[in-house]
């Protein structure tokens, strides 16, 4: 920056000569905006929980109060600069940091006004990293505008679960999955919607079990502790003779390939009626 002050006709990236001043002002402001992005990023990283923090006594504490003082210049820095906010969101940072920024800066509730184009990113990290946030900030802010984007937020979910190859469907949504359970918290009418994504995600991810040929059908007959078995438990021999039993063309039991995200949907659905349907405090 003190070079482009000290030599205003300085080159620019391109080669090109910098001839006015609206160009010297545009790349000072880009510049600016670097700086002040990359010092809110550390700011951010000071937030972050060690694993020392729980094992020193009076740490926890001290982390507290870490996050307050930034919490609470970040809410001055966001007021006075809307579009540093936006770049920093843009940039991201760790998700289990998002309860703490949302909760702790007042003024987060202007990252509604561009989540619909963050998630609209093609990065899956940025899409997955919006999905939270706006689960977040529906907690915080219970608002029509907030509702809208949650459910914009759904609608997107439900389009990727058909455009998404089957390699990365685990990657993706398993992340995001715990964010429908807050989005139904904060908007009980979106329930409805959420249970019927989760649904369809569940039966893409038997219907895949079956196209990398194997055996959805176990699912539905070997349990044990009112959950389902998934593939890496031991199966008893009592359990797999009761199974084929009831399935004489199959010659062992095999489970889904998306183990771990089918019993993901299966918890979200449980915490959806546990916290947001079947919760005894209404008020």
């Amino acid at each position: 920056m003190v070079q482009l002050l000290d030599h205003p006709l300085a080159a620019n990236a391109g080669g090109a000569q910098l001839t006015n001043d609206a160009e010297r002002e545009e790349l000072k402001a880009a510049l600016v905006a670097t700086q002040e992005s990359a010092a809110v990023q550390i700011l951010l990283e000071a937030c972050l929980e060690m694993p020392e923090d729980r094992a020193k006594p009076g740490q926890m504490w001290a982390l507290r109060e870490v996050r307050s003082l930034i919490c609470s210049y970040l809410h001055q820095v966001f007021i006075r600069d809307p579009h540093l906010a936006k770049l920093v969101h843009f940039q991201g940072y760790p998700r289990e940091l998002l309860p703490v920024t949302v909760q702790g800066i007042p003024s987060m509730h202007i990252c509604l006004d561009f989540i619909p184009e963050l998630i609209s990113q093609p990065a899956p990290e940025k899409q997955v990293f919006a999905v939270d946030l706006v689960s977040y900030l529906a907690v915080q802010y219970a608002l029509p505008k907030s509702l809208n984007v949650a459910r914009l937020a759904l609608n997107i979910l439900s389009t990727l679960l058909g455009v998404l190859p089957s390699e990365s469907r685990p990657d993706f949504f398993q992340p995001a999955l715990p964010a429908l359970v807050r989005i139904c918290m904060a908007f009980p009418p979106l329930v409805d919607d959420t249970v019927s994504f989760l649904m369809q995600l569940g039966r893409v991810c038997v219907s895949q079990a079956s196209l990398d040929g194997l055996s959805p059908f176990p699912i539905s007959v070997i349990k044990r502790n009112s959950r389902w078995q998934f593939k890496g438990e031991q199966v008893t021999s009592e359990e797999k003779n009761g199974a084929k039993n009831q399935f004489h063309d199959f010659e062992d039991v095999v489970m889904p390939t998306n183990d771990s995200l089918y019993e993901e949907v299966q918890k979200t659905f449980s915490s959806i009626l546990t916290k947001a349907i079947l919760k005894v405090k209404i008020y």
